[in-house]
């Protein structure tokens, strides 16, 4: 893995990060960590178009279970 490329890996990661953080200290509605979550796929499509299958197996299956386990009830 070349620099550039875990840079932007990097990057990707503090996003999903903040918004894990978020969801589970319930800082966001789950309207919103909707939102988020859309914008950090963006974000990652920006970045690493050619993984976007293991972002949505990965990162988006984690955003759903946080935010059924954390907002649903909030």
């Amino acid at each position: 893995m070349n620099l550039e490329r875990a840079d932007k890996i990097e990057a990707l990661k503090g996003s999903v990060d903040e918004l894990c953080h978020k969801i589970i200290n319930q800082e966001v509605t789950s309207e919103q960590a909707t939102l988020e979550m859309d914008r950090v796929r963006v974000e990652a499509e920006n970045l690493v178009p050619d993984e976007m299958d293991k972002f949505d197996m990965i990162y988006e299956n984690r955003f759903k279970r946080l935010i059924q386990q954390f907002l649903s009830n909030a």
